[in-house]
């Protein structure tokens, strides 16, 4: 077995999986049985393919493993139905899903260190390979990215923005999911200290998930309590999609984090770079300043979102978060629209006008 470790591309994730034999043995990771590396070792696309990375002798992302099958003689032919149903032999469509994978890595490198022109020209050169032995242009892989990463993101917030995370009757790690499409709600949740504890629940209803956590009888009814009246009201594709009447007059809160996301990989400059920190900042001002559990919820969606499609982009928000001044950038951009990000919770009996009020005041204390 060879581990890989999985990206931010869920059709290649899924690809990968298709050749896995074997559960992960850490999170993030596919295990690849062997049978698939061996004959790639004797072409030259096993080393062109590790070396994206830097590293030529070992393939060890997805992105890396699904060039090298895609375009080894020896594996192509080898792959599992489902993984070359993902990425049909041939096809134009697969060459321009891979270039369009590579062209999201390059534009975060570019964005990290420009001055990286060792893993610029890896990158580039990749581009090229598969422009080149797939038949398809520069100009058509660009296009490809511009049409696409806007659905990209947009899977990676609605996955993050549907669900809540929280430790249920001081025992469980617990996460409530709410289907956008069935209005489905399912409760995962597990014993940290106890092995292969996964638990899961699915109902149609909170009505149905509290009768159901009732007969699990794994809780306290403080704890179905917490989740079915208190958690579930702060998972914030749901809160965003409530507020839009009454409260936002219409701007959508999770459409505009996708916007905001889809702009920066479009065009990352500084502006667009810093429309996404002021979202981190607002929700940064209402955790600090009123505790508000909306926005700390929200918060570590946005978190996990930003990790997901890059770790390295994610950890320099971080820091520069924690070297900026959140009031000031809780005023950027100058987009009354952003101003959706800085609504608490209305905890306690807060309605709409008592939401309106701690806004107008939270805007006028920075």
């Amino acid at each position: 077995m060879s581990s890989i470790t999985t990206g931010s591309v869920p059709d290649l994730n899924r690809y990968a999986d298709c050749f896995a034999e074997a559960p992960p043995t850490r999170p993030n990771t596919v295990n690849m049985p062997l049978k698939y590396f061996l004959p790639m070792r004797k072409e030259d696309i096993y080393v062109k393919s590790a070396a994206l990375g830097g590293n030529e002798n070992t393939i060890d992302s997805v992105l890396e493993f699904a060039i090298a099958s895609y375009h080894s003689p020896a594996v192509v032919s080898l792959r599992p139905p489902e993984a070359a149903a993902l990425l049909p032999e041939n096809s134009k469509t697969s060459a321009l899903k891979l270039g369009m994978a590579v062209l999201k890595e390059l534009t975060e490198i570019r964005f990290l260190d420009p001055s990286n022109t060792a893993a610029v020209g890896r990158y580039e050169g990749m581009i090229k390979f598969i422009s080149d032995k797939n038949g398809v242009s520069r100009a058509e892989i660009d296009a490809y990215y511009r049409q696409g990463i806007g659905a990209l993101i947009a899977e990676a917030v609605n996955a993050e923005f549907s669900k809540v995370s929280f430790m249920l009757d001081r025992k469980y790690n617990t996460t409530l999911t709410r289907n956008s499409q069935t209005g489905q709600y399912t409760l995962s949740y597990e014993r940290p200290s106890i092995e292969n504890d996964d638990k899961k629940i699915t109902a149609t209803s909170l009505d149905d998930l509290r009768a159901k956590m009732t007969a699990s009888r794994d809780f306290t009814a403080d704890g179905i309590n917490l989740a079915v009246n208190e958690k579930a009201g702060y998972i914030p594709a749901v809160v965003y999609d409530n507020w839009q009447i009454g409260i936002t007059n219409g701007v959508n809160g999770l459409a505009l984090v996708k916007e905001t996301i889809t702009n920066f990989y479009l065009n990352p400059t500084q502006n667009n770079y810093r429309a996404l920190l002021g979202i981190f900042s607002r929700y940064a001002f209402l955790t600090s300043s009123i505790q508000d559990p909306f926005a700390e919820a929200a918060d570590w969606s946005l978190s996990r979102t930003m990790s997901t499609l890059n770790h390295s982009v994610y950890s320099k928000i971080v820091d520069d978060l924690a070297h900026s001044d959140i009031r000031a950038l809780a005023r950027i951009p100058a987009d009354s629209r952003y101003n959706v990000f800085s609504i608490p919770a209305g905890i306690g009996g807060g309605g709409p006008e008592d939401d309106a009020a701690v806004l107008r005041e939270s805007n006028q204390g920075r």
